[in-house]
């Protein structure tokens, strides 16, 4: 199950490959 989250929105290819890792990223 994936997690949506706020890095799905981003443009950083470092944050794109982990934005479906299910952690809870707000930072």
């Amino acid at each position: 199950m994936k997690i949506p989250n706020q890095l799905a929105d981003s443009r950083s290819p470092y944050l794109l490959q982990h934005a479906d890792n299910p952690v809870d990223w707000k930072t």
